[in-house]
């Protein structure tokens, strides 16, 4: 029978505010669901002489109390067997050790011609390795079979990966599985034509993009020339994006409404186009409206703008495409005749 005046010694009450205490701590810096809190409470109680105390937590939680009993909020219901008062901890949780595995992504959608595949958020952009330019060594990304550099480092699909990658159309690959080596698999798939490559060490990666692979269903695969632009594409609805090259859908993404609204006035305000010789070879289509009823309209090689309701055509200036971020250094050209800004917003002339 333990000594009431014992210092080492924790009754109840005390046993419970340590409890407490550590689970307020804890949950400053994790989101954990309220019930389970008053479950591992209410099982804190009678279990008075327990050196585990389960909980369904985010992360462990270790309480050195009296003279050295561990008291542990453990991430399972399983003791561990091989852990006294004390010793060292066998059952170490990916909490514990910091490398707790990724198994859920904030994804986007990428498009390529007819098909569409989610990729994690943070990916970059590149090339397929038989077009130069080459993957960006380290850093996962989606390649795409356009050149967009005349320094060209063209290398083998079969190489080693240095980071996941997703594929459109990589030349010489077709679907099926291949060992790359060092634990990375490349899975390839066709849909539409379109043969889709993902490459990971992780297998849930692998799958989770594989899985949304499917048909596009944001933009038309093909554009046959450059649309006529209809006041009704700014009816502040959805906001599409949809970026081809020799008519075949390269890029597209959904946009925010404001930004069709912004791009079209920047078009409307810029001057009057210039004639010239190129058309139709990079065509961006902006709209708001659910039938893709185009608000802006680009023929883009050429730098010819047109926008709703106004038949002038328009200069591309770099004030007229504020939607062009990183990607399009991988995606289109831009203006034959844009200026140096063009390289700041897509690949540029190379030569």
């Amino acid at each position: 029978m333990p000594d009431s005046n014992d210092p080492n010694h924790l009754n109840d009450d005390q046993l419970d505010e340590i409890l407490r205490d550590g689970l307020r701590r804890r949950a400053e810096g994790a989101q954990v669901d309220p019930a389970l809190v008053d479950r591992a409470r209410d099982s804190a109680r009678p279990a008075r002489h327990r050196r585990w105390i389960p909980i369904a937590a985010a992360a462990a939680v270790v309480l050195t109390v009296g003279g050295g009993v561990a008291w542990r909020l453990a991430a399972d219901d399983t003791p561990d067997p091989g852990r006294e008062a004390g010793g060292p901890d066998r059952s170490a949780t990916p909490a514990d050790t910091g490398t707790a595995p990724q198994t859920q992504w904030e994804m986007r959608t990428e498009y390529w011609r007819g098909a569409r595949v989610d990729v994690p958020a943070d990916w970059e952009w590149g090339a397929t390795p038989d077009a130069c330019g080459g993957p960006p060594v380290g850093k996962p990304y989606v390649g795409r079979p356009i050149l967009w550099t005349d320094a060209c480092s063209v290398t083998g699909p079969d190489q080693t990966p240095t980071a996941p990658y997703v594929w459109f159309d990589a030349a010489g690959v077709r679907p099926g599985e291949s060992d790359l080596g060092d634990g990375w698999v490349r899975e390839s798939v066709e849909v539409d034509g379109v043969v889709i490559s993902v490459a990971a060490k992780d297998a849930a990666l692998r799958q989770a993009v594989l899985d949304s692979v499917g048909a596009g269903d944001l933009c038309a695969a093909t554009m046959d020339g450059v649309p006529e632009t209809d006041p009704a594409g700014l009816d502040g609805s959805d906001g599409r994006l949809c970026a081809y090259r020799s008519g075949q859908l390269a890029y597209a993404e959904q946009i925010d409404p404001s930004l069709v609204k912004q791009t079209a006035e920047a078009v409307g305000r810029a001057p009057d186009a210039q004639s010239c010789s190129y058309h139709g070879d990079e065509t961006v289509v902006l709209s708001t409206r659910a039938n893709g009823a185009p608000a802006v309209a680009y023929d883009l090689t050429c730098g010819i703008a047109s926008v709703a309701g106004d038949p002038i055509g328009h200069r591309v200036t770099e004030a007229t495409v504020p939607w062009a971020g990183p990607q399009y250094h991988h995606l289109l050209t831009g203006p034959v005749l844009g200026g140096a800004w063009v390289y700041e917003r897509f690949i540029g002339i190379q030569g």
